[in-house]
């Protein structure tokens, strides 16, 4: 029998902290990045990730790109997504930092877990 999975939600913010209990609490949830001039350094981006479905641990990949072109970052998260006992829900967070913005635009991130996809949008914009 194959695992499954649901992405319940992905959100973009400025930190995250993990309480002693493992709760995580989210700051600055945004969607839009301003600067000056690109390209433009954004000093650090969180993607917080939070699944449910089977219980066992997931491999994880967050992909940042401007729609249309090649992406500026792709990786596989160090950490596996556990997902506990039913009905339990399994979270994860990944820090980027720098990110380097090239070109004012629409940018997308997508969140890929078994097959499963969750995309998040930003914008960049002049100031």
């Amino acid at each position: 029998m194959e695992n499954k999975i649901t992405i319940d939600f992905g959100h973009i913010c400025e930190n995250v902290i993990v309480a002693q209990n493992g709760n995580l609490s989210i700051i600055n949830i945004f969607n839009q990045i301003s600067a000056d001039n690109f390209p433009a350094i954004h000093p650090v981006l969180f993607v917080v990730i939070g699944a449910t479905g089977d219980e066992g641990e997931y491999e994880v990949s967050v992909q940042i790109k401007k729609q249309g072109e090649e992406p500026i970052t792709t990786q596989i998260l160090p950490n596996k997504m556990k997902i506990p006992k039913f009905p339990a829900e399994g979270r994860l967070f990944v820090k980027f930092s720098p990110l380097v913005i090239k070109s004012a635009g629409n940018y997308e991130i997508t969140i890929s877990i078994m097959g499963q996809t969750k995309k998040l949008f930003f914008d960049a914009k002049k100031v």
